[in-house]
């Protein structure tokens, strides 16, 4: 964050128009970042699951601007901020605000490296989950108003919090190991992989066509949960996994492909 947000954000807040300033202020807010964060950092107890949840938690303080200019109105910011400066300022504050919260919920919630994985990644899937939910309650051609925009807002920030959130009570009495959530993250790539093969076979519309893939991925990760529980399954145990799947997919392609078959006929799509 030093070097991607306040090394340019400072100056330019402070109305800075200097190229020599930016240069030198990414210098040094990449080099302090680094000694800040080492320094900080060095004595701390940090396992895996609580620099997730810091890391996460200022991801998740940027990316809190959305909901709040989206309430605000697009129009109405631009009225009130029109060089976005009050905007990036925002976002470095919400920086370290959200890194003290990821911090406080983590020594809270206690959870595995493998648990606060799943949760994260929970979060990002209950977020696409509200924004199709949305787009399949609404018509985008023509309901796109700013209304629109400010229950987007609410919808995808509700759904990464309450998505987190369910997954920790699902999960919190359970063993997950880092290679468990990085399997059913697997199993959710896969399942995306197969909705997408679907949609040439069934040919649905849009919407049918996002419910399919919606399906096919909360399909894969509920049958990669299924097939991962009863193990405690390392990250390089999932990754062989992962690379069979992907070995068999590229020997079913090649062969096709040696013996000249439509790569985009239906019988290959189904053989994927």
């Amino acid at each position: 964050f030093g070097n991607g947000l306040y090394g340019w954000g400072i100056p330019y807040v402070l109305g800075s128009e200097s190229p020599q300033i930016y240069a030198g202020m990414q210098m040094l807010a990449f080099a302090g970042g680094f000694y800040y964060s080492w320094h900080y950092t060095k004595e701390m107890d940090l396992p895996a699951a609580r620099a997730t949840f810091l890391t996460n938690g200022s991801m998740l303080g940027i990316a809190s601007f959305y909901p709040l200019v989206s309430l605000v109105g697009f129009e109405n910011w631009e009225s009130i901020d029109p060089e976005a400066k009050i905007m990036t300022t925002y976002m470095m504050v919400a920086v370290p605000i959200g890194y003290l919260a990821g911090d406080r919920l983590h020594r809270r919630w206690r959870p595995s490296d493998g648990q606060a994985t799943l949760i994260t990644g929970a979060g990002t899937l209950g977020a696409a989950h509200a924004l199709i939910a949305q787009i399949l309650a609404t018509d985008v051609d023509t309901d796109l108003t700013e209304n629109w925009f400010r229950l987007n807002g609410l919808a995808v920030t509700g759904g990464y919090l309450g998505g987190g959130w369910m997954t920790w009570k699902i999960f919190q009495d359970q063993s997950v190991s880092t290679g468990d959530a990085y399997f059913m993250g697997l199993g959710a790539a896969l399942g995306w992989l197969n909705g997408v093969e679907l949609l040439p076979l069934l040919d649905p519309g849009f919407k049918p066509g996002l419910i399919t893939l919606t399906a096919a991925v909360d399909g894969g990760i509920y049958v990669a949960y299924l097939l991962g529980k009863d193990y405690d399954l390392t990250t390089g145990e999932t990754v062989i996994v992962g690379l069979g799947s992907m070995a068999g997919w590229a020997a079913l392609r090649g062969m096709a492909l040696i013996i000249d078959m439509d790569q985009s006929s239906d019988a290959l799509l189904a053989g994927d």
